[in-house]
């Protein structure tokens, strides 16, 4: 086989509203050829999935099960991007170098913790205590530093020369990680676990530059937020047999309003890493289908537009005065079916912890239905708050704060069983109160 293609990458995206894992899972049972895009005959078996993270992974298997209809199968092999887990990165070892095969063990989280801390505590910094609490935002400060590939050197030269007397305190503080930390990590053998995924993840697309994989190669649901996942993904967009899932990409935006994206003052937009992903695929938005099988009623449709118009660049806001008349029918029949809750708040005291509670049982609530104990197809919740996410969960999973697959935290709720009797300490601790939420009024328009 030859080295990778040089015409335009492989790229798909599937309508929002649609299951994601479910219909990933059912076009590849169907045909695994996307189309005839993919040349020759394989089987599942032969195919490499890729995704974010391990809980996708999961999903995406019992997507895989569901969608056979009890029948057996021999699933892909699936992987996640998004961990540091040395075992799970090594996607294709055949065609990785002696180098990426010998790399140093990546140093545990928790050991790194400690040892921060003690080299924190050394310099006098502070007390043990608080050392490790220091040491475990260094540790994120550095793993967002190698994420990114920056110079750790860079940083005496960050701040302009009039402020620099105060930076010099953050920096002398810093040389705990740009001066101590190398040396320790190089006397134990270890390395950075961003460092280890960054380098394993571009030997990976090395290797398949070089000689491509025999089977497909699929890698969905990545946004490539981490420049060695962008590389990676780029390499499989461009493979004979690769392909390249983009998760929620707005093609109902105008040109015009898409072309505003990426510049200064946009990167809040939702499509913002979309589009520098794009950039970094060479590849327009024109490029982009729709994933096979997929499709989108009139009312999606409408929705999703609506959202679109609703998610407009301010920089082309003035356009929403030519779209008035057009807007009206959209959002009628966008806006058919959804159900707003209105929640009041209480005191002071107490306001943003009851909003939170009431709210997140109205979530429950319209998961489960009208009491009949089933749920509700199409009912989601989007929920900005981390306390509403923690109070409602998805029965049966291992964790019920991570959001599925997709980035819309939507999953089937069962409201929260509460410990209202003595708490599990023992007799001699409080006793545990409680207050009912506010009232709340919902209006619903379902």
């Amino acid at each position: 086989m030859g080295p990778m293609r040089a015409d335009s990458p492989t790229l798909f995206t599937m309508p929002p509203g649609t299951p994601f894992l479910e219909r990933l899972a059912a076009t590849l049972l169907e045909d695994l050829s996307l189309g005839g895009r993919f040349e020759g005959d394989f089987v599942l078996a032969d195919a490499t999935i890729l995704l974010p993270t391990r809980r996708a992974v999961r999903a995406l298997g019992d997507a895989f099960l569901r969608a056979g209809e009890g029948r057996a199968l021999i699933l892909p092999s699936i992987r996640a991007l998004g961990d540091i887990d040395e075992e799970e990165l090594v996607l294709d070892p055949v065609g990785l170098g002696a180098e990426a095969l010998s790399l140093p063990p990546a140093m545990p989280a928790l050991e790194r913790q400690l040892r921060l801390a003690r080299l924190i505590a050394d310099e006098g910094g502070a007390d043990k205590v608080r050392a490790l609490g220091l040491a475990a935002d260094l540790g994120r400060f550095l793993d967002m530093i190698v994420t990114e590939g920056a110079d750790l050197s860079a940083l005496a030269s960050l701040v302009p020369q009039e402020f620099a007397d105060h930076w010099q305190i953050t920096l002398d503080f810093l040389k705990v990680l740009t001066a101590r930390w190398p040396e320790e990590l190089a006397r134990l053998g270890y390395m950075e676990q961003a460092e280890r995924r960054n380098r394993l993840l571009r030997a990976q697309a090395e290797a398949w530059v070089t000689k491509p994989p025999a089977g497909p190669v699929i890698a969905a649901g990545s946004t490539g937020s981490i420049p060695a996942t962008a590389d990676l993904l780029q390499v499989v967009a461009h493979l004979p047999c690769g392909a390249v899932v983009l998760p929620g990409l707005d093609l109902a935006l105008d040109d015009e309003s898409w072309k505003t994206i990426g510049e200064p003052g946009t990167a809040s937009h939702p499509q913002y890493g979309m589009k520098k992903l794009l950039a970094h695929l060479r590849a327009e938005r024109a490029d982009v289908a729709l994933w096979p099988g997929t499709g989108i009623s009139p009312r999606r449709a409408a929705r999703a537009s609506l959202l679109s118009e609703a998610l407009r660049p301010a920089e082309t806001t003035d356009k929403w005065l030519q779209r008035l008349s057009a807007l009206k029918d959209e959002a009628k029949e966008g806006l058919a079916g959804l159900s707003m809750i209105e929640v009041a708040g209480g005191s002071e005291r107490f306001r943003r912890r009851a909003a939170q509670e009431h709210r997140a049982r109205f979530v429950s609530s319209a998961r489960r239905g009208n009491g009949d104990g089933g749920i509700r197809a199409g009912c989601a919740a989007c929920l900005p708050e981390a306390p509403i996410g923690g109070r409602w969960r998805r029965p049966g999973s291992v964790s019920h704060r991570d959001p599925p697959a997709g980035g819309i935290a939507a999953a089937r709720a069962a409201p929260r069983r509460r410990h209202c009797g003595p708490p599990r300490g023992g007799e001699g601790s409080r006793e545990r109160r409680t207050k009912e939420p506010p009232s709340a009024a919902a209006r619903c328009v379902d």
